[in-house]
């Protein structure tokens, strides 16, 4: 080999180990690159899976909140029959109560006066005793002006005795004019400070009871005997 192509060839062999060495350090970034962008990838994937399954807990969810949904309307729905049912069940053992005691009821008519009462079914073959209340007005200085009487009904308890007495209902009788009196306090019918309670009244008189009727004497069947005046009745 010629001296000009041994010098020729010294200066072309480091140009190519320049370019070889470059291109090593062009593919090793490329390969770099590539691994980052398959990282990436991996990446990316794995938050596509992860947004799928999150997906599918959060359908699985809206669909379990749905049957809860549709379990508490269910549930509200048998709560509002019960208490529709209770309050049914309500309605008719007092229809079979009032039944029972219509059914067992003793009725007391006075045609004489024009009133009535119903007494429970325990008071059947009960009494009646006629008697008479008496009562007076007064003037300023208490001086007596006038004296009143009048009738007084009292129904009294099969049961009774004069050892062991039932509790008595008594009904005074007024006229409207001797009822006015006793409004305007100036006719007292009792020793006691209190006036009659007004049970009612027709076109003639009016009914009322004595003060202090019940509750002070130790008699039987108060309580019972207590609510008969709720059922008074005039005509």
């Amino acid at each position: 080999m010629s001296t000009r192509l041994k010098a020729g060839a010294l200066v072309v062999l480091p140009g190519i180990a320049v370019l070889f060495l470059l291109q090593q350090q062009q593919i090793t970034r490329l390969v770099e690159e590539n691994a980052d962008l398959r990282t990436q990838l991996n990446q990316v994937a794995s938050l596509r899976d992860s947004n799928e399954h999150l997906a599918e807990q959060l359908k699985t969810a809206a669909e379990a909140s749905q049957a809860e949904r549709g379990e508490l309307m269910r549930l509200r729905g048998q709560g509002v029959r019960l208490r529709q049912l209770e309050q049914e069940n309500v309605e008719l053992k007092a229809q079979r109560q009032q039944r029972g005691r219509t059914a067992s009821a003793v009725e007391y008519r006075n045609e004489q006066y024009g009133f009535g009462m119903t007494f429970p079914s325990d008071w059947s073959g009960y009494s009646m005793v006629t008697g008479t209340w008496r009562g007076q007005t007064h003037d300023e200085q208490g001086e007596t002006t006038g004296t009143y009487t009048g009738p007084e009904i009292t129904m009294r308890h099969r049961r009774w005795t004069a050892a062991a007495p039932w509790q008595d209902i008594p009904v005074m009788v007024f006229t409207h004019d001797e009822w006015a009196l006793v409004e305007q306090q100036k006719l007292g019918v009792s020793a006691a400070p209190i006036s009659p309670s007004k049970l009612g009244e027709n076109a003639k008189f009016v009914f009322a009871l004595p003060p202090r009727w019940i509750g002070f004497v130790d008699t039987l069947g108060q309580d019972e005997a207590g609510k008969v005046p709720e059922t008074f009745r005039a005509f």
